[in-house]
């Protein structure tokens, strides 16, 4: 591998940098500084910068590049090997020759050998250079709220309910230093596999017992928050690290409180009472073909009685 390309390409027609900026300031911070990429010297074995036999491979320069595109755009491999061939943006950041483009399988072999604390080596340096050019003073964080990539549960009455008992066991699993005559068990397990039945569960009146128990797992915790509101309001600690975490604690709680009774009156109104509801207003017509059906069979016990058919002719 070498260091660095022994001839660029010229390519004038640059990119919009106006849709990345901060990708172009610190495209140039690379240029101007290239003694960045001596931090990533160490992770490979087989450098030399006078090796011209064979063919002409990813330099260091190129490896360090695409590994700071790939982190900023959160990419994977294969779509880091398709920007490096038909991304302006990116062909010119990764200093990609003319016609060049590199696969995700030589990606991932490059990129691969460059270890978590060279990576942090260089975001410093290029962070304390940027600093040292004005260009950003450190002061505040950007941040995304969308920039981690999660599945979000749809927020229905049981998953809801097995949220509120797992951020509650959670929290008193935390407070249990500062428990000495308090008992609390942990159902945990429990709702977990209630859960899942009552998602894999068809039928209203089948699920109807299911949420009865998930609700009183529901009461019991709702009782738990309250008891551990209680005592931990009281108690008091000389430790003043171990008094902030008590008020942290304390506090969790008391939101979370609220919502809990909130949630589990909801889901009793819905899953539970208006359940009931459906199925006996289902029973009506069958409870008002009752008086019709018992004149069918009365009058037909009647007429075999009389030894008559029901349309009027002996047997």
């Amino acid at each position: 591998m070498q260091f660095f390309k022994a001839q660029q390409v010229f390519d004038f027609e640059q990119p919009d940098w106006s849709k990345d900026p901060e990708l172009f300031i610190v495209d140039q911070i690379l240029h101007q500084f290239p003694a960045i990429f001596q931090l990533a010297a160490s992770c490979f074995s087989n450098l030399d910068q006078h090796n011209h036999i064979g063919r002409t491979g990813m330099t260091l320069e190129q490896t360090v590049r695409c590994t700071i595109y790939m982190r900023r755009k959160s990419l994977s491999y294969r779509e880091l090997a398709l920007h490096t061939a038909d991304s302006k943006m990116g062909m010119v950041f990764m200093k990609m020759g003319y016609g060049q483009s590199f696969s995700h399988q030589t990606l991932q072999q490059n990129i691969a050998k460059i270890t978590a604390e060279v990576l942090y080596d260089i975001n410093v340096a290029i962070c304390q250079l940027a600093m040292e050019l004005e260009v950003d003073d450190g002061k505040k964080m950007r941040s995304d709220s969308t920039a981690i990539m999660t599945d979000i549960h749809y927020p229905t009455n049981c998953s809801l309910l097995w949220d509120c008992i797992r951020v509650c066991s959670r929290i008193l699993k935390q407070a249990t230093q500062f428990f000495v005559a308090l008992k609390v068990n942990h159902y945990q397990r429990s709702a977990k596999k209630l859960n899942y039945r009552i998602v894999n569960t068809q039928g209203q009146d089948k699920r109807i017992p299911l949420f009865k128990k998930m609700l009183k797992l529901q009461e019991k915790y709702i009782k738990y928050a309250r008891q551990a509101i209680d005592y931990l309001s009281q108690l008091q600690s000389n430790d003043f690290i171990s008094d902030l975490a008590r008020q942290d604690l304390l506090l969790q709680l008391q939101q979370l409180l609220p919502k809990m009774e909130q949630i589990y009156d909801v889901a009793y109104r819905r899953e539970i009472l208006m359940n009931q509801l459906r199925l006996k207003k289902s029973y009506f017509p069958f409870l008002k073909a009752i008086p019709i059906l018992l004149k069918k069979v009365v009058v037909t016990r009647y007429l075999a009685i009389r030894s008559i058919s029901p349309v009027g002719k002996a047997i």
